[in-house]
């Protein structure tokens, strides 16, 4: 079949109009990225293009602002599961144990025995980053036994730690990183899981995540 007359057919069909150009992208319209940006340029671009697909970005002031942005999504979360903490700590530059210690058995990390269970059962999931685009909102995760790739898709929240040191650009700036050794699974996330049928209606969190929340942390200590 030819494709003018296809998708004139698939558009009667719908009862709606066969569209000839793309929908413009709603929001401001901002330039594209150059490769030299101040920290403070990378944060809020960051946080604009991740809003703008539906994520929640929170620009912590000090360390301690971010662990109490953590802990106050925590708190209402009956089950959690995490990277290992010892490899999120070194990721996030965060001092949790005094956290997860009072989180108790609500939260899990990837060698207890019952975490395959208690990923398929939780309300959040915690991770670091590997980095985090600004250009697109995106996060960058690779995976390891440490970092099991569950903990960002299965949850129905998703909360990312990331450095500001994490912070780029552009995807390209993160490929060099990768190229001695690739690993087993590398994630890019733009926002909550999205998903449409031909008709285009839209459903959020059915192949990950309904929402995304990305905690920046600064790097001077405060």
């Amino acid at each position: 079949m030819q494709r003018e007359p296809f998708l004139a057919e698939l558009s009667a069909r719908l009862g709606r109009p066969r569209p000839r150009v793309a929908p413009a992208r709603a929001g401001e319209s901002v330039a594209p990225l150059g490769l030299e940006l101040t920290p403070s340029e990378l944060r809020d671009r960051f946080r604009r293009e991740l809003t703008q697909v539906g994520g929640e970005v929170v620009l912590a002031g000090s360390r301690e602002e971010a662990c109490a942005a953590l802990a106050a999504e925590l708190e209402r979360a009956e089950g959690i599961v995490s990277w290992d903490r010892t490899e999120l700590a070194a990721r996030s530059g965060l001092e949790l144990g005094a956290l997860w210690q009072s989180l108790g058995d609500r939260v899990r990390e990837p060698s207890a025995r019952d975490f395959r269970a208690a990923l398929l059962a939780a309300d959040v999931g915690v991770t670091g980053v590997d980095y985090a685009i600004a250009e697109t909102g995106t996060l960058v995760l690779s995976a390891s036994v440490e970092r099991p790739r569950g903990v960002s898709l299965a949850p129905r929240l998703h909360v990312a730690l990331v450095r500001e040191r994490q912070l780029v650009a552009r995807r390209s700036a993160s490929w060099p990183h990768f190229q001695a050794k690739m690993p087993s699974a590398l994630l890019f996330i733009t926002g909550p899981s999205r998903t449409s049928d031909i008709e285009n209606d839209l459903a959020i969190g059915v192949h990950g995540p309904a929402r995304v929340l990305a905690i920046v942390i600064p790097e001077a200590a405060g």
